[in-house]
């Protein structure tokens, strides 16, 4: 299996936002640019269908991945849109966490 069908694979979710895109029909797009020394790594790789591929590299819209497996987008007007996979469990507790 090439490292394009393992990386596809590792990501069951769709393309993040609104978009409903298969992981497996989708471009795969580095974290951290490939130019900047991003490796070609599960890692550092997910993916966006590729709508929002050229959205993230052509517009001024940003995209964050963070860490949790969730996205943060923000717009050119600097409003922030959050986005989860479907496997992550919402937050729905009211307390602050104890740190």
């Amino acid at each position: 299996m090439g490292k394009r069908a393992m990386a596809k694979a590792g990501h069951r979710a769709p393309c993040r936002l609104t978009c409903t895109r298969p992981a497996c029909r989708c471009d795969l797009d580095h974290r951290t640019p490939y130019r900047e020394g991003g490796s070609t790594s599960s890692q550092n790789i997910g993916p966006l269908c590729r709508r929002h591929h050229i959205c993230k590299h052509d517009t001024d819209w940003s995209l964050n991945r963070n860490n949790d497996g969730s996205h943060t987008w923000t717009s050119p007007t600097k409003h922030v849109y959050h986005s989860r996979p479907p496997d992550l469990p919402r937050d729905t507790t009211s307390d602050p966490p104890p740190f």
